[in-house]
């Protein structure tokens, strides 16, 4: 994965990848900003709920 370039393709965002051509995943190029954090990680439970919230 080049620099600059975050794959989630396993997550509830992998629908953002549109297919795959010549060898290579295609994206739907959405613009993000991605910072580090020392949280746990959420379990799939309570991140479904923190969304209803």
């Amino acid at each position: 994965v080049p620099s600059g370039i975050v794959l989630l393709p396993v997550s509830i965002w992998a629908n953002q990848i549109t297919g795959f051509e010549n060898n290579r995943l295609v994206f739907k190029n959405v613009k993000v900003n991605v910072n580090n954090t020392d949280e746990s990680i959420m379990n799939i439970k309570d991140l479904i709920n923190s969304f209803k919230n």
